[in-house]
């Protein structure tokens, strides 16, 4: 679905009354879809983030996968990770002390950095080969 479409959708849908004059948002490139992303979700007992990853394509998610664990060996500082069908779930938490720390807010922004390249890039490539 497209970002316009879901913005008009939304205005038509709201309860009170909505003027914007035009759009509030214009995607610079209207044939890219709009990829839903969840967010980050903190959990307790232990602390912990928490976001599953939703992909078209299993190659994606391998891809993914493959850029995280790259990420986690440099970093000195791994996730727990769930994979399932065509998703991936990762829990954020650093162990020793059972908290959010840094180290994991930083993961969690350089997950979604390399979904949001992965995503795109990947339906970009293949619409150029069509």
């Amino acid at each position: 679905m497209k970002l316009k479409t879901i913005h008009e959708n939304y205005i038509q849908s709201s309860k009170r009354p909505m003027s914007f004059g035009r759009l509030p948002v214009e995607p610079k490139n209207i044939e890219l879809p709009v990829i839903p992303m969840d967010k980050w979700v903190k959990k307790n007992d232990p602390k912990r983030l928490v976001k599953t990853f939703r992909f078209r394509r299993s190659g994606d998610r391998s891809l993914m996968i493959k850029l995280l664990l790259d990420y986690e060996e440099q970093m000195q500082h791994n996730a727990d990770m769930v994979v399932k069908e065509e998703t991936l779930q990762l829990e954020l938490f650093t162990k020793n002390i059972e908290t959010i720390t840094e180290l994991d807010l930083e993961y969690a922004k350089y997950a979604d950095e390399v979904f949001k390249d992965i995503v795109y890039y990947s339906y970009s490539s293949k619409k150029k080969t069509e």
